[in-house]
Formats: structure tokens, sequence, C-alpha cells
């Protein structure tokens, strides 16, 4: 594991699930090769070539479920911690995949030589050469971190039952649709991961886990606070979030780029 023994800080990356070569509906519950997960994990086949074959690299662990993962990674050179033998803990059909990011939090968290870690999405790439006073960037923010992203459709208090998540305030219009994205997410709070797990088995957070960052700032907030103090507070300066959101064209002095 590379970990700055004096800092005690770690990037983590995260792979779970077969590969889609590798799938077959018969051993797989009876998840069809067209199923969404299915074809994400194709995708995600591609980001590791690309960081495989990346310019500028970062050193980082990868968290993995099931052996077979963690051999091939092995074999492609990574660094990994085998958190599960099998390669799911959470199958697809149950809509609880993102479970899995969510149970390596709090694994990561419970490491006495672990303060402080990023987690990047392998599609969540160095544009640049890591900033020398890169960690320090994000002390000078809260303890929990990640760009803030914007959905098509309502994700907050969506107007379903099954969707709707209890915060101490309600959220109104666009607000609905905006959230922490889970493509970079920083903790240096170790306390955070189960506070944020209490709330992965509500409304939409079984199936996003970015509901419940939503849910554990909002609560932590007293309720949605608006871009522009989230921008001071939870905001990681130093990653640009390419996809929609409030502060897609937003100045960045980033080093991180995510899709």
């Amino acid at each position: 594991m590379v970990v700055n023994t004096k800092k005690n800080r770690v990037f983590a990356r995260l792979l779970f699930g077969e590969f889609s070569e590798n799938w077959i509906p018969e051993k797989n519950n009876d998840i069809p090769k067209n199923h969404q997960f299915v074809k994400s994990r194709t995708k995600v086949q591609k980001d590791i070539k690309r960081i495989c074959m990346a310019k500028n690299k970062v050193d980082f662990v990868t968290y993995v479920y099931g052996k077979d993962n963690e051999k091939i990674l092995n074999d492609l050179g990574f660094k990994t911690v085998l958190l599960c033998d099998e390669p799911y803990m959470w199958w697809p059909n149950e809509k609880r995949m993102w479970w899995h990011k969510l149970h390596m939090y709090r694994h990561i968290a419970n490491q006495d030589n672990i303060k402080e870690f990023v987690f990047l999405d392998w599609d969540c790439v160095l544009n640049q050469p890591l900033f020398e006073n890169f960690w320090d960037r994000l002390n000078q923010k809260e303890s929990f971190q990640a760009a803030l992203c914007r959905y098509g459709t309502p994700i907050i208090n969506a107007g379903r039952q099954n969707l709707q998540i209890p915060l101490s305030a309600k959220r109104k219009g666009r607000a609905k649709k905006i959230v922490p994205n889970g493509g970079f997410v920083y903790f240096r709070d170790s306390t955070i991961p189960d506070k944020i797990w209490e709330f992965a088995n509500i409304g939409c957070n079984k199936w996003l886990d970015e509901a419940a960052y939503a849910k554990y700032i909002d609560d932590l907030m007293g309720g949605w606070i608006g871009t522009k103090k989230y921008w001071d507070l939870f905001e990681p300066e130093v990653c640009r979030w390419n996809g929609k959101g409030p502060f897609k064209f937003t100045k960045k002095d980033n080093c991180f780029r995510h899709r």
C-alpha cells in the first residue's frame, strides 16, 4: 500500500464486479449483458487502460472485491487491498452497487495509518502533475469535499415516496437536482464514512451514493446552503468536473479532471 507515512495520506480507487468479456448471465443471477452495470464495467476496462498509459500519474491503492479482480490489477502493476474474496457484496439487480464504495470508505477510515484520503473514479485523471501543495489546499476547506454536479431529473425530495430523502430543510426547484459528485471525494474525518453509511438505505440512496453525500451535508448545515456557500466550504478546487453542474465553467486551478 502506498501511504505517505509522514502525513498518512492516500489516493484510493475501487474495483468490483467482473470484466464484461467474462460475463456469463447464467452464473450472475441471470443478469443480461446489456444491463447498465455490465455496460459500465466495459467503460471501466477502457478507463483502466488509459490510466496505465497516462503521462501524468499519481500513486494510488485500489480496493478490490474479488480475487480475480485482484490478480488482474496486480498483473497490471497496481497496488491492491482485497476487501472481499467474491466480486460482489451487493448485486447490480438489487440497485445497491454503489454500496461497495461506501463500504470501502468505512474500511479506509478505520485504518489507523490513514488520516485523510481522496477517492478517485477511474475516469478521474491528472491533467497536469500533482500540485506540491495539493493536500494543503484541501485542508483549507471542510473535512468532506466533492465537486457539485447537476442531474437532469430531481434526486432530492423527488416527489415520489420511494425516492424521497427526509432532509432537515426540503430543497426546492433546481436544488433538488444538485448533489456532490462521486468521482472525486475527499475525507479528513474518520467519522464521516459511518455517518454517510447511515443514509445508505434511505430512499434513492439505495442506488445512488451521491444522494447520501447530499444528505450528509444538508444535515450538517441544517439544509441546502446554496451553490455559493457550497463552493466556499465543500467544492474541491483541485478537481474539475466536466459534466453538468453549477461550476462547470468556473475557472479552477485544478490538477485533476473528471470526465
